[in-house]
């Protein structure tokens, strides 16, 4: 069975392109962005970044933003396992959502 390792870039980018309208509408930035910090998913540059937008829609741009053009698979990854265990069930079932097309790509 393949790995996060053995997906292609343009394979979960893909996931993420196709799921755009959902993730600038669900992902809660301001939850998760410590704990992305933690796992080493973001710098801290990316946080302070991150913060410093005035609005919401900016800061969940710029949170796309850096995972299409400056993550790996593995990080998505992360980010899909920390949506799932969020409290709020219309953003667990997204993050399961996204995670299933992911793992449909390595299957």
């Amino acid at each position: 069975m393949a790995t996060a390792k053995d997906i292609s870039k343009t394979q979960w980018q893909q996931v993420l392109h196709n799921n755009y309208d959902d993730f600038i509408r669900l992902v809660p930035v301001d939850e998760i962005l410590s704990e992305l910090k933690r796992k080493k998913v973001l710098s801290k540059r990316d946080v302070t970044d991150i913060k410093d937008k005035k609005h919401d829609d900016e800061k969940v741009e710029l949170l796309y933003d850096i995972f299409y053009y400056h993550r790996i698979a593995d990080d998505f990854l992360i980010l899909c396992c920390l949506l799932k265990n969020n409290q709020v069930k219309t953003i667990r079932k997204f993050g399961k959502k996204m995670k299933k097309e992911f793992k449909n790509f390595t299957t």
